[in-house]
């Protein structure tokens, strides 16, 4: 999963929904995402300071007759640990947490369309500004080409995006060409 549930979110999910069983279900998904033997969730069980052998994973993940074996705290608290998951998270069903992370993203979506457009309009006025001022003044020209030539020096040996972002910036300022298609 990208995000994590918030903390409201979470403990009100997990005291309607959570359930052990789901942390042992999800146990299974999570060493199956990353190709993980049980002995190898083991060994990084081990790593995270809670030792527990690969036999009692398996009884975890896969009930004998007698049922499935219980899960300490402090065991739940190491598989939160080894998976990068809030612990809250590992007692919901995967689904719980898909379908918010889906309602979550379908809310974020018109606020990051509308940050969008608000920095391309921001950027399209710097630019404006600028160009004017290249346009208009002899002393900003000469500038601003140099500007320009040492942002290429500078994207010629270093592709860091900030270097690189400088250079179109400069080549829209100083490279005049027809004004970008409107939304």
């Amino acid at each position: 999963m990208g995000q994590h549930l918030d903390w409201v979110e979470g403990n009100r999910l997990v005291a309607s929904m959570g359930s052990e069983n789901y942390l042992a279900e999800r146990i299974t998904t999570e060493r199956e995402a990353r190709n993980w033997s049980q002995s190898e969730l083991a060994r990084e069980m081990e790593r995270a300071g809670c030792r527990i052998p690969q036999t009692a994973i398996s009884k975890i993940e896969k009930p004998q007759r007698g049922g499935r074996r219980d899960i300490s705290v402090d065991e739940a608290i190491g598989f939160a640990r080894v998976f990068g998951i809030p612990l809250g998270e590992l007692l919901l069903p995967i689904e719980a947490t898909n379908d918010l992370e889906v309602a979550k993203d379908l809310a974020a979506g018109p606020t990051a369309l509308v940050a969008r457009d608000t920095a391309v309009d921001t950027y399209d006025q710097l630019v404006g500004r600028l160009r004017l001022l290249y346009a208009t003044d002899q002393g900003w020209k000469v500038a601003l080409e140099a500007e320009l030539g040492r942002a290429v020096d500078a994207a010629n040996t270093d592709d860091d995006a900030m270097v690189i972002a400088r250079l179109q910036f400069l080549r829209d300022v100083v490279l005049i060409k027809p004004k970008r298609a409107q939304r």
